[in-house]
């Protein structure tokens, strides 16, 4: 069951470039710092519910359907839209996670709804909407300058990032 969530009003505009794309950087923070670091985990049930992430990328041959195999079409490609989703969701709760911690997706439950053309801008928002121990819940959708072309719902784990790399590359091993 999800924790109810409080809205911190914290709205963090990520850097970036995503297969050749173009954002724009900026960051205006509104949050109360004590709120997300009580009881030695920066983001505790409840207390970082209503974080919001947005990122933007300019659609271009190199995240086209063509590009990235998944379809024939000169179009935003799907995987382009997945990965902006998880971008986006990640890079919004980043600065609130201890060092070294990070996050890792475990599920994304999308639609793309709508084709977008190369050239054309898409936005991509993202809100946490409940956090269950390690796991963060996000609500997120893309846009284009004409209007939503995707939605989902997204899980991502709270991990230790050496711990979670090391046991990765002990595949490796075996």
């Amino acid at each position: 069951m999800h924790k109810s969530c409080i809205n911190i009003n914290q709205w963090p505009y990520g850097p970036g470039n995503m297969y050749g794309g173009y954002y724009e950087f900026k960051r205006e923070t509104f949050f109360d710092t004590e709120k997300l670091y009580t009881g030695g985990n920066s983001l505790s049930a409840g207390s970082g519910c209503g974080i919001k992430g947005k990122e933007e990328v300019m659609v271009t041959e190199n995240n086209s359907a063509i590009a990235m195999e998944s379809g024939t079409l000169k179009v935003f490609a799907t995987p382009a839209m997945a990965a902006l989703m998880e971008k986006t969701a990640w890079k919004s709760v980043a600065p609130f996670l201890e060092k070294g911690q990070c996050t890792v997706g475990t599920k994304l439950n999308l639609s793309h709804s709508a084709s977008t053309p190369i050239g054309m801008k898409v936005i991509c928002e993202s809100e946490l909407v409940a956090i269950e121990g390690r796991k963060l819940v996000f609500k997120i959708s893309a846009s284009d300058e004409v209007g939503i072309i995707g939605e989902c719902e997204h899980e991502r784990f709270i991990v230790e990032d050496e711990k979670f790399q090391n046991k990765t590359d002990s595949k490796l091993k075996n």
